[in-house]
């Protein structure tokens, strides 16, 4: 009798630690976690049922319904949707506090769960809450790689936030310091590499390979100023798939907007079809209509009116309805150019910067020189000659207004710089700065940072360092956090 007692003991004890070690991509989640990259959210959450029915003790369900919630907020930006579903936070961390420690997932999951509500809190400004929420995933993170340090995945958000340090605003760097946070760009570069390299060759973690290439896009545009990794490895990486899920596309056909590839990224994103199944991305109309509009393409509004009509939240309606009356003035209809001017007041939110830039602009009540307003479009677009050819039609003696004067010379140094003309480059930045920096337009302080931009690319550390404190030193000018994020960047990347 004692030996069946103490027989039963241990197999209790076993199923326990089975219960507990229970963190496992099975097939459900995998397909699961490959209809979530598509958007297919109502299937994932079918598979995923099938998984906990399969197999009630497996904790990674919960970690994938938290994704479909983090995906299904940050696109929609919809306040009731947030609300609705925020509760399911702490039940997901509480049922995975009961999974065993020993596990990498463990603390990879908790933290994870943590960050992608601190990123979409952040959308409906719970700032308090979202920076306890990071520094709570941070220290998991790290914890996680002390205990692991061969468990590569736990370097895939680490690394972001990594890379993030060295461009917090001023405002915020008490919370760095406070939090114990450190890092740079570089590591955080280097680190998500590492977690892309894996994704490729080891299959337990190929499910993440999508969400890598996108951070390391973000990471290497946006903060390492070094597109070498987007420009030669993934746009013809993805370029030769035969089919791209949403983030792949996303991740694609933003990074050629920004590499001026804009026939390629026109040309994916014609292909995205919002389906019953699917849960609908309306921003890739936006970028869309906004792509055919640098191009002057004559049906540019059809995508950015469906953004319109379609999305439900608060941010780029200002920027959609700016674009609009651009086309519509481009087309030589005025009556649609000023309805568009006006709804730029009455509609959206001015939270992001293209959407300041948007209320800041239909403030001015001044109606764009049509030359100037198709160079600019045409640039953003990387179609550099033809922007070029619309500035040698405008008349510099002519123009009377400040801002048109500034935008001449400026925009000729963003052709030059783009063309590797960089001495003439240099010059019309140095003007522009010398001549706009008084004045609350981003001329003088995106020519200061692309100063600091060439003179870095030249080793130049002393010149390169002066103009991106230069560009942080002037204030309330247009998109200035974007910009001086950048020349934060810069700093960080200069070791400063």
């Amino acid at each position: 009798m004692k030996n069946a007692r103490l027989l039963i003991v241990l197999l209790l004890n076993c199923l326990a630690v089975k219960a507990q070690q229970e963190f496992e991509f099975t097939a459900n989640c995998r397909s699961a976690q490959e209809a979530i990259l598509h958007f297919k959210f109502s299937s994932a959450k079918t598979l995923l049922l099938k998984e906990r029915k399969a197999n009630p003790n497996n904790l990674i369900p919960f970690y994938l319904d938290n994704y479909i919630d983090f995906l299904s907020i940050i696109i929609s930006e919809e306040k009731s949707r947030f609300e609705l579903v925020k509760a399911n936070k702490d039940i997901r961390l509480e049922l995975i506090e009961k999974g065993n420690k020993k596990s990498p997932y463990y603390l990879l999951t908790l933290a994870e769960i943590n960050l992608q509500w601190a990123f979409a809190r952040i959308k409906f400004n719970e700032y308090l809450t979202a920076a306890l929420e990071v520094n709570r995933a941070y220290k998991m993170l790290e914890l996680n790689q002390q205990k692991f340090p061969d468990f590569v995945l736990t370097k895939k958000c680490l690394g972001l936030l990594h890379a993030a340090v060295g461009t917090i605003p001023d405002e915020y760097k008490w919370a760095v310091k406070l939090f114990g946070f450190s890092g740079s760009i570089k590591q955080g570069e280097e680190e998500v590499k590492e977690v892309l390299e894996a994704t490729l060759h080891q299959p337990e973690f190929a499910g993440f390979n999508s969400e890598t290439q996108l951070l390391l896009s973000v990471i290497d545009l946006n903060l390492a100023d070094n597109s070498k990794y987007v420009e030669n490895s993934l746009i013809p990486t993805l370029s030769k798939q035969k089919e791209l899920n949403v983030v792949q596309l996303f991740c694609y056909a933003n990074s050629c907007f920004k590499l001026g590839k804009t026939d390629d990224g026109i040309v994916a994103l014609e292909k995205y079809k919002i389906s019953k199944d699917s849960f609908p991305f309306y921003y890739l109309y936006y970028l869309l209509g906004q792509a055919k509009l640098n191009r002057l393409d004559a049906d540019a509004n059809v995508s950015l009116e469906k953004y319109l009509k379609g999305f439900k939240g608060i941010n780029f309606i200002k920027a959609a309805n700016l674009r609009l009356s651009w086309h519509y003035l481009l087309a030589g209809d005025l009556q649609k150019y000023r309805l568009y001017q006006r709804k730029i007041k009455e509609q959206g939110s001015a939270l992001v910067d293209e959407d300041k830039q948007a209320k800041r602009e239909s403030e001015l009540n001044q109606t764009p020189t049509i030359a100037l307003l198709k160079a600019r479009l045409l640039f953003d677009g990387g179609y550099y000659s033809r922007a070029q050819n619309e500035l040698k039609k405008t008349d510099s003696r002519k123009i009377k207004a400040v801002k048109d004067k500034l935008e001449i010379v400026y925009r000729l140094a963003r052709i030059y710089h783009k063309q590797n003309s960089l001495d003439l480059a240099i010059a019309n930045y140095e003007l522009t700065l010398q001549n706009g920096s008084s004045y609350p337009y981003y001329f003088a302080a995106n020519s200061a940072l692309q100063l600091g931009l060439i003179y870095e690319s030249q080793h130049n550390i002393g010149k390169a360092k002066e103009y991106y404190t230069r560009c942080l030193s002037l204030k309330e000018h247009e998109y200035q956090n974007s910009i001086s994020q950048k020349a934060k960047a810069g700093l960080n990347r200069l070791g400063n």
